[in-house]
């Protein structure tokens, strides 16, 4: 069985707390939950997050949603997000080919 690692490295930046999270291995449906209880405890938590994504196992549509809505639900606290993708050229043709590039920053 696949796992997902998820790293989160608080930080300062102009007096603003961050966090820096690195994602990988697994990021399919199978550990989205936990996912989503770790990225909304960090929503109370920080203003602005750095959120990285390598190293992927494999990856699927409701990962690609549970990113985009997170982005939205910070946005709607005026908190920021940003997205840094390094896939496999393999992976970012699936990704391309259902249309979510932007949604990963792949652009």
């Amino acid at each position: 069985m696949n796992t997902q690692s998820y790293s989160a490295n608080p930080f300062t930046k102009n007096n603003t707390n961050g966090v820096a999270i690195e994602l990988c291995g697994d990021l399919s449906l199978t550990n989205n939950s936990a996912l989503l209880d770790k990225l909304n405890t960090d929503l109370e938590k920080y203003d602005f997050f750095e959120i990285s994504i390598s190293e992927v196992e494999s990856i699927d549509i409701p990962f690609i949603q549970l990113m985009h809505s997170f982005e939205k639900t910070a946005k709607s606290y005026d908190k920021k997000v940003t997205v840094r993708c390094s896939l496999s050229p393999d992976i970012k043709a699936i990704i391309g080919d259902a249309g979510f590039n932007e949604k990963l920053g792949l652009d």
